[in-house]
């Protein structure tokens, strides 16, 4: 899909497109940077195969240095695409655990009918609801001390906040 040209106005096709010209990539940016401020929640803007196509936001520094690590990046993206096409099939915000049993949340973006990314928040701990886990897999970050000392600093909130800050 390409941006098309008409006097002076351009036609958004798909989420690419909108983010390659730098004043859109600036305001979505700036809209995520200051939703994930307000509700300490991360955000990130991903492609429909799970790939991070906008900066990071509130990242944790459990899923920053986890996507740093070749061997579980792979697993964060798949995450990232599975639970992205369970809210576009759902129609709707969707809560699930990623494989290393954080909580994210996922919302389709659809330009032209035509779905192209999901919006993805969370990398928190729910402390009071059991959140269903999607995923058919998980991996053995745990051996990892280093990512396990990261993990402890993993934020932990009831799931009023997080119903709050959807």
């Amino acid at each position: 899909m390409k941006v098309s040209i008409h006097n002076g106005f351009y036609e958004e096709r798909d989420i690419m497109s909108i983010l390659e010209l730098p004043r859109n990539r600036e305001i979505l940016n700036t809209i995520m940077s200051e939703y994930s401020s307000a509700t300490d929640l991360a955000s990130v803007l991903v492609n429909i195969h799970g790939k991070e196509i906008s900066d990071y936001h509130n990242f944790t520094s459990f899923c920053q240095l986890i996507r740093s690590k070749k061997e579980f990046r792979h697993l964060c993206q798949k995450c990232d695409q599975l639970g992205g096409l369970e809210s576009s099939k759902a129609g709707h915000l969707v809560h699930y655990k990623c494989h290393a049993g954080l909580i994210d949340f996922s919302l389709p973006i659809i330009v032209n009918d035509q779905l192209t990314g999901f919006l993805l928040c969370g990398q928190i701990i729910v402390e009071d609801k059991d959140i269903p886990t999607r995923m058919d897999f998980s991996s053995d970050w745990s051996k990892s001390l280093e990512l396990c000392r990261a993990y402890e600093n993993v934020p932990r909130v009831s799931h009023k906040k997080v119903a709050s800050a959807i």
